[in-house]
């Protein structure tokens, strides 16, 4: 699937200044799914964290607009973007983007 609305998504993928970013692609339709959720370590255990959730559950995503989070400072376990199109899904890990100190 060379160059599908995925990868095209994965590959806009991006880390600066504490914020994660990513730009949806112009192929987005209402049928496709985007959520960001991930796993934080702390003293007490750990905590499940979600971003940009109302655009998630809303799925008021627009196409070709860049989106960012700011990504806390802490201990990740787990940190996805899942996306689904319809077609096709991915889980694309966004500890991969994000600088080891």
């Amino acid at each position: 699937m060379k160059n599908s609305p995925l990868e095209k998504l994965e590959r806009s993928v991006g880390y600066s200044e504490g914020m994660v970013h990513f730009t949806v692609p112009e192929e987005y339709d209402s049928s496709w799914y985007i959520q960001i959720s991930g796993r934080l370590e702390t003293e007490g255990g750990g905590m499940s964290v979600h971003y940009l959730d109302e655009e998630s559950e809303a799925g008021s995503w627009e196409k070709g607009k860049m989106y960012s989070f700011l990504v806390e400072e802490g201990s990740w376990s787990e940190l996805v973007l899942y996306v689904s199109s319809g077609n096709e899904e991915a889980d694309i890990n966004l500890l991969d983007y994000i600088p080891k100190d």
